[in-house]
């Protein structure tokens, strides 16, 4: 038999809990999910077992998401750590990316949270990119007026090194011209030419 994936979820609803826990069964993962709420549950989570995996609401009334992720980060930097969360703010989704988290999933979109986790999982998109050389990069064209109008995007693509974004015609900008056109996106990392090879990636 299959082992079941141990996933420790940092969540205070009650109803996103059992939509979360739905979602991961619909998909056919056999799971052990431990369900935690405070700072001193997690820890105790962690100490315990060394979950597979951590999922994480941004803010709780007395443990927040990001705290979680330092906390992963000092003592199982190896353990992917993804959001799932009701609020979008892609400067905050980027802060999150920033820090170590390995993807945000929004719980409108939970139909993307079993490929944002085997994403997580899989070593060859957990490689760490290549050491970044010193290159001449070519200045993004300015915007249009047209495209300088927000936007709605399906996706988001961030480069995991450089933290450009990946507009709608194929091209490499920085994010803050990007921030200014788009609304609400799904957000994936990926690496630029400039950075390394671009690998295959589902998105987030």
């Amino acid at each position: 038999m299959k082992r079941a994936l141990k996933i420790v979820l940092i969540e205070d609803d009650d109803n996103d809990v059992v939509r979360i826990h739905h979602e991961l069964c619909r998909a056919g993962l056999s799971v052990g999910l431990k369900r935690v709420e405070t700072e001193a549950k997690f820890l105790e989570a962690l100490r315990k077992e060394t979950p597979d995996i951590i999922l994480s609401d941004h803010g709780l009334p007395s443990f927040d998401g990001l705290t979680a992720l330092e906390i992963t980060q000092k003592q199982h930097p190896n353990i992917p750590f993804i959001f799932v969360t009701g609020r979008f703010d892609l400067r905050m989704v980027v802060d999150m990316i920033e820090r170590g988290a390995a993807g945000c999933v929004y719980k409108n979109r939970l139909s993307e949270l079993v490929p944002a986790i085997e994403e997580a999982l899989d070593p060859a998109v957990r490689q760490p990119p290549p050491p970044e050389q010193e290159l001449v990069r070519e200045p993004a064209p300015l915007s249009t007026a047209h495209e300088a109008e927000a936007v709605p995007l399906a996706q988001v693509v961030i480069c995991s090194t450089c933290k450009r974004v990946q507009n709608q015609q194929g091209a490499w900008e920085p994010l803050e011209r990007f921030l200014l056109r788009h609304g609400e996106a799904t957000v994936r990392l990926s690496v630029c030419p400039d950075c390394g090879p671009t690998q295959p990636l589902r998105s987030f």
